[in-house]
């Protein structure tokens, strides 16, 4: 009875010194206008607080700022909380006579509430939370399973998180090269400088981030005359999925994307069905060079795949008077479909496309797209 009454005495007096710390490292924690970070944060969380509620949190997180970055960081970063450590401790070493209900608080279902706000601070701060750029770049660099979030929160601080992205890019040894690559859009115009790495990573053989380096080169529409052709360039790469991903981006450019339309033309004999799709999508959104697509759109209403069909019809009737020289077939298009709703609404844009006065309107004017009817 001695032993259990010193072991009973020795984990209340555990237990207090716990909460004694506990509290003490709640007050230590950085506070604004008598509240703390933690407070802040909950507040602006909240879906019972209102929108001037969550503006008043952001400012708060703002003013407290750098105060409280190693804390925000700590948490997003899933670094147990002294509470967490406790509760682990109890768990892994099983002491005897225990009360119950001390059981139940170990064995609790983790919490990640102060985990989600704390990236929910680092968002808030922005460019404020730079001084945290070194130890997310060391968690992304770490090979585990959600660092995500740190490139997110890198590319969510503006231009001092720029360089960071680039060099986790080009890293080969970093586990999330793609996420970094995603992150450059949200740079616009400051992103320039990375454009380069960007093309250059299209020649890795690291698939997924060369998935992500087309769509960030695609979304930025930087420099035409260097992102158009390494484009152009993947149209050719062994991966079909790479050449799909390519085709889809052309049209983001606009009329400096005329250069490629022989390669895209070139592309819809392509083995990929999916990558026929973005060619056929790309060549109607540009709808240029009426001479040398249209022919091969063409060709296209005969192929074996039915939406290769429907997209050609479309790409073809976007070139509007232009593509008088395809109304036989486009016809012929129109007479083998089995569904009188497509049927009719596809003979009504021929229809249109006849009546149209070629002398007024340039080959750039477009017909109504069948889209909406497929």
């Amino acid at each position: 009875m001695q032993i259990r009454a010193k072991v009973c005495t020795g984990i209340i007096s555990s237990a207090t010194l716990f909460a004694i710390v506990a509290v003490f490292l709640s007050l230590m924690e950085p506070r604004y206008n008598g509240r703390t970070l933690s407070e802040w944060l909950s507040l602006y969380r909240s879906s019972a607080a209102s929108q001037s509620e969550r503006e008043q949190a952001a400012i708060a997180v703002r003013r407290i700022g750098r105060r409280g970055l190693d804390l925000v960081v700590r948490r997003a970063a899933g670094i147990p909380s002294f509470e967490g450590r406790v509760q682990n401790f109890v768990r892994t070493h099983k002491l005897p006579f225990l009360p119950n209900s001390v059981l139940i608080w170990a064995n609790k279902p983790a919490d990640f509430t102060r985990f989600n706000e704390a990236r929910i601070g680092l968002i808030i701060l922005g460019a404020d939370a730079a001084p945290a750029i070194p130890e997310l770049m060391r968690l992304a660099l770490a090979h585990k399973v959600d660092t995500a979030w740190a490139m997110n929160s890198i590319g969510d601080m503006g231009r001092p998180g720029l360089d960071a992205l680039i060099t986790i890019m080009t890293n080969p040894a970093s586990p999330l090269r793609a996420q970094a690559a995603v992150q450059f859009p949200k740079f616009g115009t400051n992103a320039l400088i990375a454009l380069p790495n960007l093309i250059q990573c299209l020649d890795g053989t690291d698939l997924r981030l060369r998935h992500a380096c087309i769509s960030a080169i695609g979304d930025l529409c930087l420099e035409p005359g260097l992102s158009v052709p390494a484009l152009m360039k993947s149209l050719h790469a062994a991966e079909p999925t790479v050449r799909a991903y390519a085709a889809s981006r052309f049209q983001r450019f606009g009329t400096n994307s005329i250069v490629a339309l022989p390669s895209l033309v070139q592309a819809l004999e392509d083995p990929d069905v999916q990558v026929q799709h973005a060619c056929l999508t790309a060549i109607g959104d540009l709808h240029r060079e009426p001479e040398l697509c249209i022919p091969a759109l063409i060709k296209c209403l005969t192929n074996s795949d039915p939406m290769s069909k429907e997209i050609a019809f479309e790409a073809i009737a976007s070139f509007g008077p232009a593509c008088v020289i395809a109304l036989p077939e486009m016809k012929a298009f129109v007479n083998q479909q089995t569904d009188p709703f497509t049927k009719e609404m596809l003979s009504a844009v021929i229809h249109q496309l006849e009546q149209t006065n070629s002398t007024t309107l340039s080959p750039a004017h477009t017909a109504p797209s069948p889209k909406a009817f497929r």
